[in-house]
């Protein structure tokens, strides 16, 4: 009986789609792909305007338990740090500080994303800006198991805009959204999860990479011509 020809062909020929795969995804890694982040508005604020204030991130609201909203609102005041962080090495651009908006907002009761707009623009007025940027952290979900095992992947997801004093016209906004997937189930993430210490990551890890995004995208469209 004659054997078969090219078994080992055959066998090489089959590892070329995963093989494809893995190589556009590290190529992916290297173009630049833009990833979770989403960017919709890309204006500038107007000459001469360099100062703006972030009020805190609105946590999402609902008929959660007590522990649970309590979770959720130190996820949100957690990422409104870490993206307090990232903006103040904004450039030519000026981000007020926390204490300056904490004065304004105990003067001036809750100012946040989701609030009427005569409310955040007030905290703006007080606080002598140009622009104010406000948030809300719309997903937060912990991961379940080890960071080379999740049972259950975290999940985060967030939204900013810049919003100009005094008429309120929207001059950025941006949507993070990001739940890690096996690599099984989402082969072109390979190159994310390779450039993160190939392992699933925390939540407020993923918060904290999608801050960073956030601001580099604010800095480089917002603040490019001041």
């Amino acid at each position: 009986m004659r054997r078969a020809p090219c078994r080992k062909r055959d066998r090489c020929t089959a590892t070329l789609p995963v093989a494809s795969a893995l190589f556009l995804s590290l190529g992916f890694l290297g173009c630049g792909v833009s990833g979770p982040l989403r960017v919709i508005e890309r204006a500038e604020l107007a000459p001469g305007a360099t100062h703006f204030a972030l009020l805190p991130l609105s946590a999402p609201s609902g008929s959660e338990k007590r522990a649970r909203r309590a979770r959720l609102e130190g996820a949100a005041a957690r990422l409104t740090y870490r993206l307090r962080e990232e903006l103040s090495a904004c450039g030519a651009l000026y981000l007020v500080p926390q204490e300056a908006v904490d004065r304004a907002l105990g003067a001036g009761g809750r100012a946040r994303e989701g609030e009427p707009w005569d409310e955040v623009k007030g905290i703006g007025i007080r606080l002598g800006v140009d622009a104010v940027l406000v948030g809300a952290l719309l997903s937060y979900v912990e991961r379940e198991g080890g960071s080379f095992g999740a049972r259950r992947p975290a999940r985060v997801g967030f939204l900013l805009r810049l919003r100009r004093i005094p008429d309120g016209k929207e001059l950025w906004r941006a949507e993070f959204e990001e739940a890690q997937k096996p690599l099984l189930e989402d082969i072109t993430g390979l190159g994310r999860f390779i450039a993160r210490g190939g392992r699933y990551q925390t939540a407020d890890e993923l918060a904290a990479a999608g801050a960073r995004a956030a601001a580099e995208s604010f800095c480089r469209h917002v603040g490019s011509h001041r």
